[in-house]
């Protein structure tokens, strides 16, 4: 496995050559790295004749970050000054994780 530090992945990619991009991608279709935004991604991708290089939201390829962001709830605010159960809403229950071997 070989590992690329995006910030240089996003610089070297554009300069190379199709020669040097045939041999970089190989079998693999895209890859991905972070743009200067947090909120979006820079996918790059090799047609066989030049480099694509497109920007997308973030969580459109990783949905969990946007069911991430979704489903945080906040304990609401409880000025009531009482000895009462807290007031808090409740937070979204998710389904146990399941993982196949």
């Amino acid at each position: 496995m070989l590992l690329y530090d995006p910030l240089v992945l996003r610089l070297f990619l554009p300069t190379c050559d199709v020669a040097q991009l045939k041999e970089f991608f190989g079998p693999v279709q895209k890859f991905i790295c972070g743009d200067e935004e947090p909120a979006f991604v820079l996918l790059f991708s090799f047609d066989g004749k030049r480099l694509v290089t497109e920007r997308v939201a973030a969580d459109t390829v990783f949905p969990a970050m946007k069911e991430a962001n979704a489903t945080e709830v906040l304990p609401a605010a409880n000025n009531d000054n009482s000895d009462s159960k807290d007031n808090t809403t409740q937070q979204e229950k998710k389904p146990p994780r399941r993982f196949f071997y």
